[in-house]
């Protein structure tokens, strides 16, 4: 079963990377489909990554574990 299709709209912007399920809770490891961002200085669209970060937000539970999704952002 494809993970990004319970968790995500199509139209959504992000997808799955993977689901990791641990005896008491579920990590969800998602990132943006897009390959291309906007330079902060300048606004200029850009293919090249030159760093990433991970945001950690906590969800409801789901089927009685602990939720967190890890959200790689550029």
């Amino acid at each position: 079963m494809n993970a990004t299709k319970i968790i995500f709209k199509p139209k959504d912007p992000f997808r799955v990377i993977s689901v990791v399920n641990q005896l008491d809770r579920f990590n969800i490891y998602v990132q943006r489909k897009r390959k291309s961002s906007r330079c902060p200085n300048c606004l200029v669209f850009s293919s090249k990554t030159h760093s990433y970060y991970t945001r950690k937000f906590m969800d409801l539970p789901c089927f009685g574990k602990s939720t967190t999704v890890f959200l790689r952002a550029q």
